[in-house]
């Protein structure tokens, strides 16, 4: 697994090839953590909301691609290309993806969940 895969929705399959030219490169939002056991929770929340692990290291933040469904940490102290280039709280990231399954639901023609 690998955090390009975060950036890259077929690196996977095009990662011997020059895959970012294949297709366009998606930014995950970066969500910071105050312990690093709830950084853990919350990938756990994430898995069980179907998100896809391509690699957790334990740390004080995730990398979390929507579009994807995917998330990952940072391996390195250096800086990475995020949504606004910034991290977020995990509540900020939170009403952030509220906001986007209200969406995806909308698009699909169903009413929204009342609150």
């Amino acid at each position: 697994m690998s955090l390009m895969e975060l950036y890259y929705e077929h690196y996977r399959e095009n990662a011997r090839t020059n895959y970012w030219e294949l297709e366009e490169k998606i930014l995950p939002y970066g969500v910071k953590f105050e312990t690093t056991e709830a950084q853990q929770a919350y990938a756990e929340k994430l898995r069980l909301k179907g998100f896809r692990d391509v690699g957790t290291l334990k740390c004080f933040h995730l990398f979390i691609n929507i579009k994807t469904k995917r998330f990952g940490s940072p391996m390195y102290a250096c800086h990475y290309a995020l949504v606004n280039d910034q991290l977020y709280s995990a509540e900020e990231f939170d009403e952030i993806l509220k906001e986007e399954e209200k969406k995806e639901i909308e698009k699909a023609g169903f009413d929204s969940p009342s609150a």
